[in-house]
């Protein structure tokens, strides 16, 4: 690991803390509990005050992949008010180095 990932893992950490995991581990069990539901859009809601979308990149490789950087990603997303629940943007596998969060 070079000096500017060690940088960006921390910058990461003081920004984000444990909460992008723990927001992430309640989308993941609200989805499995309550699939294509609106109720969970609902949970969603009322953890976070508003209407929540959310995008992610999933290893499709190997799980080595920690910084998003092979061609073996797949773009997913989740938007609280559409009831089609955590799911796959695109169909294909490509290189979607980490999707800007926006408020």
């Amino acid at each position: 690991m070079d000096s500017s990932d060690r940088e960006v893992r921390d910058v990461n950490n003081i920004l984000f803390g444990g909460f992008t995991e723990l927001f992430c581990l309640f989308l993941f069990l609200v989805s499995a509990f309550f699939p294509n539901s609106l109720l969970a859009g609902d949970l969603v809601e009322q953890w976070t005050g508003k209407h929540t979308r959310i995008a992610w990149v999933q290893d499709q490789g190997n799980g080595l992949d920690t910084y998003g950087r092979s061609p073996d990603l797949m773009l997913y997303g989740y938007d609280s008010q559409d009831g089609r629940g955590a799911r796959p943007l695109l169909t294909q596998k490509s290189n979607f180095f980490k999707p800007l969060i926006t408020p």
